[in-house]
């Protein structure tokens, strides 16, 4: 099973700060996709409905800032 959350990349740009603040962003993404994971009953679960479960976590886990949401748009 793979998961594709397509958590953004931090780049901060010249800016130590906003480095700082999208790498605890990414930091709190990260942290909701596996907590998520960890917290589904896998042995109550077939493979499709993990697949499904773990699609759902990447859609609402995974809140991409504003900033890098421009970023990556373009």
């Amino acid at each position: 099973m793979l998961a594709q959350w397509n958590l953004p990349t931090p780049t901060g740009g010249d800016n130590i700060a906003e480095l700082y603040r999208e790498m605890n962003e990414l930091y709190d993404a990260l942290f909701r996709c596996v907590n998520a994971f960890l917290n589904l009953p896998l042995a109550l679960m077939g493979k499709f409905a993990l697949g499904h479960e773990i699609d759902d976590i990447g859609q609402s886990a995974v809140r991409t800032p504003r900033a890098l949401e421009a970023r990556l748009a373009s």
